[in-house]
């Protein structure tokens, strides 16, 4: 997160931030504003509307893919990026 300030446009981040949470004290303690807006999942449609928002402005959007937000009840495993090398011929 700290390399997000290369992006020559505004950056959103779709993130569930907490008081005490890690992701920002790289930039607390350093006295620097962070480099992206955070759009919070916790919000109105998980924050879609936002996210569509900045899209739609040409902007970049981000999210935390690594965490999990609510129940496991509600997750689904997927193949991420993968790729078939079998079926390239």
């Amino acid at each position: 997160m700290s390399a997000l300030h290369f992006f020559d446009k505004p950056v959103s981040l779709l993130l569930h931030y907490e008081e005490g949470d890690v992701d920002l004290q790289y930039f607390e303690h350093a006295g620097v504003p962070p480099p992206f807006r955070i759009i919070d999942p916790l919000s109105y449609l998980g924050g879609v509307l936002e996210m569509m928002e900045v899209l739609k402005k040409g902007e970049v959007s981000c999210f935390m893919g690594d965490r999990l937000l609510g129940d496991e009840k509600n997750t689904l495993s997927v193949n991420f990026l993968f790729f078939n090398f079998y079926n390239m011929w």
